[in-house]
């Protein structure tokens, strides 16, 4: 857990190949960890509209903030 909360930054998809009753447990740990995604492993993947990917949202690296 000391580990992955060290390097939550680069953390981001985390696919859990569990029993069914172990699911929330194990989602809550890695998400203290700070993953910010929990999902199979048969959708590790799948990517969804607007989500980041590479630890990255797509619209950021497209756009900048400039001030007048």
């Amino acid at each position: 857990m000391r580990t992955l909360h060290r390097n939550k930054g680069y953390l981001q998809t985390v696919a859990l190949l569990c029993a069914t009753n172990e699911i929330a447990e194990l989602s809550e740990l890695f998400l203290k960890a700070g993953a910010t995604r929990i999902t199979t492993v048969k959708d590790m993947s799948r990517m969804l509209c607007g989500e980041a990917h590479d630890g990255e949202y797509p619209l950021r690296r497209h756009s900048r903030i400039v001030e007048f």
